[in-house]
Parts: C-alpha cells; structure tokens; sequence
C-alpha cells in the first residue's frame, strides 16, 4: 500500500505534468480553439483567403494567414498531417513587414486581437518568459513544451477496437514559441498535438 501511494503522489507531482487550467489560455485565439476548430471555421468568422499546401505526409502544411496592416503583423492559422490539414494545430502571431505568403488584409484593428493567454506583442520578453506556465516538460531557449497525459472516456475506448482494453492515456503536448528582437516579444506560437 505504501509502495501505491508513494507512486501516485509521484505521477500527481511530477514536474512533467502540466495543469490543465494553466494552459487553456493558450488553445483559445479569438474565438479559435486548437485540435478542435477547422480551417473553414476560421475563414468563416474572418474572412475567406487562399488556402497555402506545401510538402507531403509528415512534412505537409495548410495553412491561412490574415495581415493587419494598421498593427504591422500577421496571425497564422496552420495544419499539418496530424490535423488532417484542416483541423487547426497552430497559432501564430507576427510583428512583420510582410507575409511569404499572400495574406487577407483586415484593417479593422479589433477584428482580431494579438493577445494570447498572458501574451502580447511588443510586451517585454523577459515579463513574457516569467508569464508563462512554469512546470515544463522541456525548455530550449525560448520554446517551452508541456507535456500531460489524460484518460480515454469510455466511447473513445470503445471506439479502438481492443477487446478487453479497460484503460488508456492520451499524451498531450503543448509548445509555446516565444520569438523576441532585443528585448521586444514580437512573435509567438502555440501548438498542441494529442497521439496515443
């Protein structure tokens, strides 16, 4: 018994283990959720705009992108194989001059917002780094990962086709990519992949 509880004080503390109330700030991006909203979601609620593909199988991208012209940056709303290239895996958010793709224009300042979570351009990028979640999973210079893992519901067991499967775990991982210039935040990125 005491060898059990010593285990799952340890699963319950262990430093790779992320919150998930910590964290879901930053799947949520004007409306969009990660590894939910589809990229027709966003271009209803924004605007329609060119579709961007490129590579094959694990090197593929789909992807959308909308210019602020008043705020000089671009929000990126990307796919990937793991998303089918249409569910949305990635957010991200740009001080730039120009896109290298052709992006919607949207002048309208408060048609979308360039805050994420505790995130927001132009914000001093050690404040930046110190608002984030500190339980990480890795930390490479400025790209934080999180890492959890959380049960199958019992549809979603029933659903794999394994006779006599009484549990599973799905492995969470959230990456967040600070991009700085000096000590300006002037871009970030927020991905989320779920695998079994």
């Amino acid at each position: 018994m005491k060898l059990f509880t010593v285990i799952i004080i340890g699963i319950l503390t262990s430093p790779f283990v992320f919150s998930s109330e910590e964290l879901d700030q930053y799947l949520f991006f004007n409306g969009v959720e990660l590894e939910k909203s589809k990229i027709s979601d966003v271009q209803k609620r924004f605007g329609s705009t060119e579709v961007k593909k490129e590579g094959d199988a694990a090197d593929s991208y789909t992807g959308i992108c909308y210019r602020l012209t008043n705020k000089n940056s671009t929000v990126y709303f990307e796919s990937g194989e793991m998303g089918g290239g249409s569910i949305i895996l990635t957010f991200k958010v740009l001080l730039e001059n120009e896109s290298k793709f052709l992006c919607k224009e949207i002048e309208e300042g408060g048609v979308l917002e360039l805050k994420l979570g505790t995130l927001s351009l132009g914000m001093n990028l050690s404040d930046a780094v110190k608002s984030l979640p500190i339980n990480t999973h890795s930390r490479r210079g400025l790209r934080f990962t999180y890492w959890n893992k959380r049960p199958f519901t019992k549809q979603q067991l029933a659903e794999t086709g394994i006779e006599g499967l009484k549990s599973a775990l799905w492995d969470e991982y959230i990456t967040i990519d600070l991009i700085g210039k000096g000590n300006l935040l002037t871009g970030f990125q927020v991905s989320k992949v779920t695998v079994w």
